[in-house]
C-alpha cells in the first residue's frame, strides 16, 4: 500500500492482499484505507484485477473482493457513498467486464459466486446511469439471468428495463412528430426510491 516499487504480478500475490483485507474488522475502515490518496490502495486493485483472465480468477480474486466492501456494515447509508466510489472504481478497470464477458465467466461461475456478482451488478448500476447504459453491464445481465438459478438476476433485469426492450425493440425508436410521445409503462425504480421486488439483500451472510 505504501510502497510505491511494490507491484502485484501473480495470483498468490493478489491472494496475500484479500488476506490482509479480512484482518480489518471494520469493512468501513478497510473502505477508507483503499480510497486514501496517501496510499496506493486503489492502484493495488487495479494490479489485482489486471491478473484475472478466467473463471477461476474471478472466483478467487473479484469474487472475493466484492464480499470484503458489499456487507451490512457498507450498506449502512453514512458509508454507501464510500462503499459506491470503490465499486465505480472496479467497472473502471480496463477491460475488465469485457473480458468476463467474454470469456462466458458468467456462465461457468458456482451459484454462490454468481449470486455475489449479481448483488455487485445490482448496486453498481443503482447510483450509476453510466452502467446502466453499459451494452456490456447489460449483456452479463441477461447471461446471469439466463442461468436460471439466480432470483436476483430477473430482478435485475428489470430493473435496467432490458424485459421491456425484448418485448418492444421498437420502443427506443424516435417517433414520427405527427404522432405524439407514448408515455412508458414502465418506471424504473432508480427514479425513486422504490425498490423492486425482493427488497434489500446482504451477501455477506
Amino acid at each position: 500500500m505504501k510502497d510505491k516499487d511494490a507491484y502485484m504480478t501473480d495470483t498468490h500475490q493478489a491472494r496475500r492482499f484479500l488476506e490482509g483485507m479480512e484482518t480489518f474488522e471494520s469493512k468501513a475502515e478497510l473502505l477508507a484505507k483503499l480510497q486514501d490518496e496517501r496510499d496506493l490502495g486503489k492502484e493495488r486493485i487495479r494490479e489485482m484485477l489486471s491478473i484475472t483472465n478466467s473463471t477461476r480468477d474471478v472466483e478467487l480474486l473479484l469474487i472475493p473482493l466484492i464480499k470484503q466492501v458489499m456487507n451490512e456494515e457498507t450498506n449502512r447509508p453514512i458509508y454507501r457513498h464510500l462503499r459506491d466510489k470503490f465499486l465505480i472504481e472496479l467497472y473502471h478497470v480496463p477491460a475488465l467486464f469485457d473480458v468476463i464477458l467474454g470469456n462466458t465467466v458468467v456462465e461457468e461461475l458456482s451459484h454462490d459466486a454468481a449470486v455475489v456478482f449479481c448483488s455487485f451488478l445490482r448496486a453498481l448500476t443503482k447510483p450509476f446511469i453510466e452502467t446502466r447504459q453499459s451494452r456490456t453491464i447489460q449483456s452479463l445481465s441477461k447471461a446471469l439471468r439466463d442461468r436460471g438459478d439466480i432470483v436476483e438476476a430477473n430482478i435485475l433485469c428489470t430493473f435496467l428495463l432490458l424485459d421491456d426492450a425484448e418485448r418492444n425493440p421498437q420502443a427506443e425508436q424516435v417517433q414520427p412528430s405527427k404522432s405524439p410521445p407514448q408515455p412508458r409503462a414502465t418506471v424504473a425504480c432508480w427514479v425513486s426510491d422504490m425498490e423492486p421486488p425482493g427488497g434489500r439483500h446482504d451477501i455477506s451472510s
